[in-house]
């Protein structure tokens, strides 16, 4: 975000992943050696998903709603993997889905910041005119419909990610392919930019961690459940609000400290679960 703020975000997003597949590929030569074309291919579709579902989730925010937006997408991204595995056979405990229940208001708490109460009023308004969700007149038909696939699109691409038993390439793979929607559309949109040393850094950094970020994810989609791992694991908005509070000086919202607790909560009931 701090980086954003300097340079488009996709021009960020296209280097950071560079850095990342870069990061990632070559500890996977390193560690593991040959990889499975298996273990490429899921990669891939993980990576491709991410990637049009940030494009799309980037087109949803230029309708200017938001806290809508950011609030549908964080839900549906944890809503998508948690439909799947349980459609797949996985059963989670009655106190893991009280913890996912908790988790998932906490994520449209903290995502929706202090629109809170607009985007209720926005939520209700797109419920109570069903008919006239897809027509173009309804004032938040497209932020709607798009924000739903971004979440989607998020929640598969933790789908694709499970199962891996070359954690490393398959976290390779999916960060480099991330990379192809956003540099089409750089092509396209040719954005001027300029750099500086400290930017940079920071978007070194940003790879580095974001391609950590998928590592761990699949580790703990191979110990866990993918029904409850994912839904955590779509609590980005938490530590993001948290940094921003912390490093930047941002004020939190009322509702985004109750969903900060509401996913403490949760998290809780999760890992409690897990040593019962």
């Amino acid at each position: 975000g701090v980086v954003s703020r300097k340079i488009p975000s996709l021009v960020v997003a296209l280097y950071s992943q560079l850095v990342g597949a870069i990061v990632m590929s070559l500890a996977a030569i390193i560690v593991v050696g040959t990889p499975r074309f298996s273990e490429i291919a899921w990669g891939i579709g993980a990576g491709i998903t991410l990637g049009l579902a940030s494009v799309i989730y980037y087109q949803a925010l230029s309708k200017g709603q938001f806290g809508l937006v950011a609030t549908i997408a964080g839900v549906w991204s944890a809503i998508a993997p948690f439909v799947i595995g349980i459609a797949l056979g996985e059963r989670p405990s009655i106190l893991a889905l009280m913890g996912v229940v908790l988790v998932i208001v906490a994520i449209a708490l903290v995502s929706g910041g202090k629109q809170f109460a607009q985007q209720v009023k926005q939520i209700r308004f797109t419920f109570n005119n069903p008919s006239q969700l897809f027509h173009p007149t309804h004032p938040y038909a497209m932020a709607f419909v798009e924000a739903t696939l971004a979440g989607i699109g998020f929640g598969l691409f933790m789908v694709f990610l499970d199962g891996s038993n070359m954690p490393l390439w398959r976290a390779a793979s999916a960060v480099a392919a991330s990379m192809i929607p956003a540099a089409i559309m750089i092509w396209f949109i040719r954005p001027t930019y300029q750099t500086t040393p400290r930017v940079v850094i920071l978007i070194i950094a940003t790879g580095i961690i974001q391609a950590m970020g998928v590592l761990t994810f699949i580790f703990a989609v191979r110990r866990g459940l993918l029904s409850i791992v994912a839904v955590a694991g779509a609590l980005s908005p938490a530590p993001t609000a948290l940094f921003a509070r912390f490093l930047l000086g941002e004020k939190l919202s009322n509702p985004q400290l109750f969903g900060l607790g509401l996913a403490l909560a949760g998290i809780m009931l999760i890992t409690i679960d897990e040593f019962v």
